[in-house]
């Protein structure tokens, strides 16, 4: 079983097909096709935590994947599974995970990584003889080695061969006069990309970006590689930049197009627009400078709605109803959660509705379920920018 489903845990689903283990993923950033491809199932994690023999984990570490394997997802488990952690340090809950080895619940586990580091002498993984443990140093192989100065040279190669470099950390130089116009525009779309990610981000198959107006004049690289790192950042266990984020948007299974708009009769003369399609679903967020340069979001699936594309945000697509603003509003108002601004969208009176409140604080996830529950609520998200 493998949690997250990125370069490196490809790899090591590559390796475990050849050894002749049935492979199981997670990662609810790919899809079942690009999985299966790969001769991979995926599934729900609690699907692979159950039948998993061995556990494997591949994920950046995010306030979303802290402690993702805890306590009771090590009880979810099959007696006798072994768990594996080369990734980074607080994933696993170190403590359940000792409790659970020397309960014998789980067999073993090899960890490389750790929430403190060094591991500080009185660790109680030092006292389980099942569990193998290395400094951080696990890949620091006489093979690892000689791989990395094979990449040094193939990336030589390739840039001598006029392709570009795989993994360059500069990106292409702008000239001033189109940088200085781009650079908010740049920042706007990977705001929209996180925003889009934190909405429904899930199984992206393909990414469409379209420039309206005067911005379609432009080169869209930088636009296009900075929404995609709003929508990676976080999810892929590689840093995203400007230089790789196309090939990882790649790697994950997601085709990305780009269009152009000179002349167009929308609302704003120069618009940015980022569409994502996720199996059957589509969501659409626009965005464009207003107010002296500040990022906007304007529209949310086609739901005209204008509000700054920054701070915490929470969003209720709803049935347009008299009293649907003021019950959100009561319920924030008991849970001490204060609201800075309002904006509401729709479609006409009485129908689909979009409201985004901006909030002095996150809100926290059992609000967000509480105010699923009130009439006329189609759905609650909470977003932060």
């Amino acid at each position: 079983g493998i949690i997250g489903f990125g370069r490196i845990a490809r790899e090591v689903a590559d390796r475990a097909d050849g050894l002749g283990m049935k492979v199981l993923a997670y990662d609810p950033y790919v899809t079942a096709e690009f999985a299966a491809q790969r001769g991979v199932t995926l599934l729900p994690l609690d699907d692979v935590l159950a039948q998993a023999d061995f556990l494997t984990v591949h994920v950046p570490l995010t306030s979303a994947t802290r402690k993702m394997i805890d306590r009771k997802r090590l009880a979810q488990m099959k007696p006798g599974a072994r768990v594996l952690n080369v990734a980074r340090g607080g994933v696993i809950d170190e403590e359940a995970l000792v409790e659970a080895v020397r309960s014998g619940h789980i067999a073993g586990a090899a960890l490389d990584v750790f929430e403190e580091e060094p591991l500080p002498p009185d660790s109680p993984l030092f006292d389980c003889p099942q569990i193998i443990l290395t400094p951080h140093l696990g890949g620091s192989t006489v093979e690892a080695q000689e791989k990395v100065a094979e990449d040094v040279a193939l990336q030589v190669l390739d840039v001598l061969e006029g392709r570009p470099a795989r993994y360059a950390v500069n990106a292409p130089i702008l000239p001033p006069k189109a940088l200085e116009f781009m650079i908010p525009y740049i920042d706007l779309a990977e705001r929209m990309g996180r925003f889009l990610r934190q909405l429904d981000g899930q199984g992206i198959n393909r990414l469409e970006i379209t420039a309206h107006g005067p911005l379609a004049e432009y080169d869209l690289d930088y636009i296009k590689a900075s929404a995609i790192k709003g929508i990676l950042a976080g999810v892929v266990a590689d840093r995203v930049n400007l230089v790789n984020a196309e090939l990882l948007a790649n790697q994950q299974g997601m085709e990305v197009m780009e269009r152009k708009v000179l002349h167009h009769h929308e609302r704003y003369e120069t618009m940015l627009t980022v569409r994502m399609h996720t199996g059957a679903l589509t969501r659409t967020v626009r965005g464009a400078l207003l107010h002296s340069g500040e990022p906007t979001i304007v529209a949310i699936d086609d739901l005209w709605v204008e509000f700054p594309a920054e701070g915490h945000l929470l969003l209720t697509s709803h049935n347009d109803r008299p009293g649907i603003i003021g019950s959100v509003g009561t319920l924030l108002g008991q849970r001490d959660i204060n609201i800075s601004f309002m904006h509401v969208g729709r479609r006409a009176p009485r129908g689909e509705a979009i409201m985004v409140l901006g909030t002095d604080e996150p809100v926290p996830g059992e609000v967000s379920q509480e105010l699923e529950q009130l009439d006329n609520i189609r759905w609650i998200r909470a977003v932060d920018l």
